[in-house]
């Protein structure tokens, strides 16, 4: 199976690649959850947004300690699988 993958431009301009972890909605929101396979004192570095599926311009940073929780649980989930 192949990886999904994720291009996302930064602050200055640079395309910057990404891969794609999960995607899923929880109260009817969007989340993505992705990687670009760097670590940090042994963890790999793991960002989530929220998304617009409609609308791919529109990405949202979670805000709440529910969200980063709800991102967590999945991220053990797929750990466990």
């Amino acid at each position: 199976m192949e990886e999904e993958k994720l291009k996302l431009i930064d602050e200055d301009g640079n395309e910057l690649e990404y891969r794609i972890l999960s995607m899923f909605i929880y109260n009817n929101k969007n989340y993505i959850v992705y990687t670009d396979d760097t670590y940090e004192a042994d963890n790999l570095n793991t960002y989530a947004s929220i998304f617009d599926p409609d609308d791919d311009t529109v990405w949202e940073e979670l805000t709440t300690d529910e969200e980063w929780d709800i991102v967590k649980k999945i991220l053990v989930e797929l750990e466990d699988k």
